[in-house]
Order: structure tokens, then sequence, then C-alpha cells
């Protein structure tokens, strides 16, 4: 761990406030922390040429030699955090067991007062409590100077995971580390395609995601990557005609896709902690940048005995805790209950239309929900436009930013959401004056006010 803060100056940013030189108990490894946080301090960015310099000039030949023998293998966030952990317990046991051999001392002195007992056993104990919470709590001033070091580092934004519409990009900034983002809809209108969009989009730039399904096969899923690189649906193509050049086809494009870094896991009706356990491993081996779990109504939770409310709240608070844990982003799809259809003439999706359980829309950073008009069978628009594999993403929740609607088209052969194409200005010299009413608002317009409550519908008599 030690070689990893050295080679990695992001990595002894990160965790600066977690780290004091007295932690570890060989002392070439506590002068190290000791110049290291010197650099820190004074605004420099060290590594491992300027750290051996200064160890150089100071003449401290042993530290050198215990310098060149660290690895520069860069540990993940989740393996850090273990070691740091070990760590701490070792050196707060090793007090504790210096503290009780002193009050042990003192009483086979005939101690007469016990008071420096006392005071020795609360001090010790003061210490233990004050290692722990410094990983919860810090001052203002290591934060700021944390992001100053990330700025000069080109930490800011660049560890966010891009969406993969620009619209989406544009409005909310990426998919941020340590979030928990929740994609809703009513069953059949696209939120596995969406996850499967956002997926093939890091993938194909080599990021690495782990992709949790309890509604699907591996294979299907497989599948359905293969039908958006293809841009066509590759099961009815090339597995339902059995010819020898739909094969070859299909082996062409599996040679192109075969090493994706995506790992797809089933759900076979574990629990919740076992099922975070497992994600834990495979984050550690694949270092997956993203997360994916479909869905959130179908995993199982701890304790079945709860009610339904608090089982799935305890669903979501496991995966807060893992996107924390682990500093990356996690992507989780529920579904929404039937009050959208029974909402009048709009059924756009509000947060409280989330099935089974409110600390969906309390832990979630972000909450968007996608509707489609056609699902509902309105081929029209108010401005006339045709609804035909047109969808409506609603940010209805964003911890970080503002909410907003974005409109997405769905390639259906493919079946994977795209920006909506930009048609072409016309001449304005073909365009009459009675052609665009002046009071006619834009083609597709972002700003939709969210419908009001079936109460304000009814005629009360007097």
């Amino acid at each position: 761990m030690l070689g990893s803060l050295i080679h990695c100056p992001e990595m002894y940013t990160a965790y600066a406030h977690h780290i004091n030189p007295q932690y570890f108990s060989n002392e070439c490894h506590q002068n190290l922390l000791h110049h290291i946080r010197e650099l820190f301090e004074e605004n420099i960015l060290h590594d491992a040429f300027t750290l051996k310099q200064k160890l150089i000039q100071q003449h401290e030949e042993e530290t050198v030699s215990c310098l060149n023998t660290l690895p520069d293998k860069k540990l993940s966030d989740a393996q850090t955090k273990k070691y740091l952990y070990c760590i701490k317990n070792e050196y707060v046991r090793m007090h504790m067991l210096r503290a009780v051999l002193d009050v042990s001392a003192l009483c086979e002195n005939e101690l007469t007062d016990i008071k420096p007992a006392l005071s020795l056993i609360d001090n010790t104990l003061q210490l233990a409590e004050n290692i722990h919470a410094k990983h919860a709590c810090s001052p203002l001033s290591e934060v700021l100077q944390q992001v100053k070091h990330q700025l000069q580092l080109g930490m800011a934004r660049d560890n966010s995971l891009p969406w993969f519409s620009r619209p989406m990009q544009v409005e909310l900034h990426g998919l941020e580390n340590g979030e928990l983002t929740v994609v809703a809809s009513r069953p059949g209108v696209g939120k596995t395609a969406f996850a499967l969009s956002q997926v093939y989009h890091l993938i194909s730039q080599g990021i690495p995601v782990i992709y949790v399904t309890t509604e699907h096969s591996r294979a299907q899923l497989a599948f359905r990557l293969l039908s958006m690189h293809s841009n066509k649906d590759v099961y009815d193509q090339f597995i339902q005609v059995e010819n020898e050049y739909s094969k070859a086809e299909l082996q062409e494009l599996v040679d192109q896709t075969i090493h994706w870094p995506i790992e797809l896991m089933e759900d076979s009706g574990m629990r919740i902690h076992k099922l975070m356990r497992i994600c834990r491993q495979r984050q550690a081996i694949t270092q997956a940048r993203l997360i994916v779990f479909d869905t959130i109504q179908q995993l199982q939770p701890s304790n079945n005995q709860a009610i339904r409310d608090v089982q799935v709240g305890d669903v979501v608070m496991q995966m807060k805790r893992l996107a924390k844990s682990l500093n990356i982003p996690v992507l989780a799809l529920s579904q929404l209950n039937r009050s959208p259809e029974y909402r009048g003439s709009s059924s756009y999706p509000i947060l409280s239309d989330l099935r089974d359980s409110g600390y969906i829309e309390t832990v979630a950073d972000k909450v968007m929900m996608l509707y489609r008009a056609e699902y509902y069978g309105i081929t029209e628009d108010e401005y006339g436009e045709s609804t035909a594999n047109v969808a409506d993403l609603v940010v209805a929740k964003n911890r970080n930013g503002k909410t907003s609607t974005i409109r997405l088209m769905l390639n259906k052969p493919a079946l994977r959401f795209e920006d909506m194409p930009t048609s072409p200005l016309r001449n304005t010299s073909e365009v009459q004056n009675d052609e665009i009413p002046a009071s006619k608002p834009p083609r597709y317009n972002y700003e939709r006010d969210i419908p009001g409550s079936r109460l304000n519908e009814l005629n009360t008599n007097e």
C-alpha cells in the first residue's frame, strides 16, 4: 500500500487525511510518509524521483534503500481502504496492549491512588476513538487541500463516466463516483435497453463494467450487446436463419467483441449481502468502473420477514454503501407501479410512482424515469410530431444538479437508445409566413410541468 501511495500521487491525495506516519511500525516507512506529507503541505506533487532526491539530500540512505524495494503497483480504492483499516486496527491494538502493561505495572507497585490508571485508560480509549473517527471526519482545511491537489492533478471531473447521450452529458455531467443512479419505467418501455446502451458505450471504449441481472440470462444479454454493435437484431438475423453466410458474419461479429471488458452475472436468488460481497471481489479483480443491477425489486433482501417497504430499502441502502465504499457509480433499474396509467390524459411518471418503497427516491442520488407516449397508444405529441420510437427521460431527482426532461430515440432493431436526429433547416425563402404560427413553441420543449393530482379533475357539488 505504501508503494501505491508513493508512485501514484492521486492515491495519497485521496487518502491524505486518513494516514499518519505514526500508524506504521517501521521507522523507514514513517520517514517516507513524513517527507510525503511535507511535500504535500508545500503544494509539491510528489513522485518517487522527487522523494528520492529529498532523501539523498538529507543523507537518509537506509530510507532510500527501503524506497527502492517498494512496488509501484496501484491498488484499487477497496484494497487501499482495507489495508488502512488493518493498519489502524493494529496500531490501536498495540497502544491498548501498552496501556494494559502500564496499568499492571502501576497495580504491582501497590497503587494507593487509582486516578493515574483510570487516566491512562481514558487516554488510550480516546486515542482509539480519534483514529477511527478520522476516517469519517476531517477539517475543512484538509478537504480544500485535497481539492487543490486534485485540480493540479487534473482529477476534478475526469473520474466521472460519460453518458451515451450528448444531451444527458450536458445536463447531468456524467456518472459520478460514489453515486447511486436509479432508472425506472413501466414494463416494456425500455429500462434494460437504456442500461445496456450505457454499458455498450463504456465497454466499447475499454471501460470495465459488471452487469447483474435477475430477469435475463447471460446469453440473452450477450445477444443484445451484439445487436447494438451490429445495429440489427442478431438473434433473428443469424440464429434463426441457418446459412453459411450468416454463420460467417456472426463469427466475425464475435471476434470483434470477444475482448469487451464486461462481466455478466445472473442472480440466482442469493441474499443481497452475499451478492454485494461477490461484487466487491469481482470489482477488485476486474477494476470495474460501473456496476449495474437489473432490477431492484427482484433482488433478495437480507431479511424476508420485514415488510416490503423495509426489504426494498435494505437493498437500496446496500447499493448506496457499495458505491460509496468502492468509490464508483452504481446504476440500478427499478419498476414503476400502475399510477401513471390511471392519471388521465398525461401518463408522465413522478417520484411517488416508484414501486414498493419510498426508500428508493430518498437514498438514490439521481432518479430518472422513461416515458414513451407510443407505449400508451399516443401517436402524435401536442405539436403534431410523431411519437414513434421517441422516449422522454424525466430527471425527477438530481442531488448535485438540476432536473430536466431529455428526449431520446429508441433504435428498435438494435434495441438501443440514441440521441434524437437533428433535421436540416429548410431555406427560409421557401417557408411561407402562415406555415409556422408565431405562437408555436419549439419542436421539443424540455421544460415540462409535472401533472397535477387526479383530485383536481373531480367536480365537487356545493
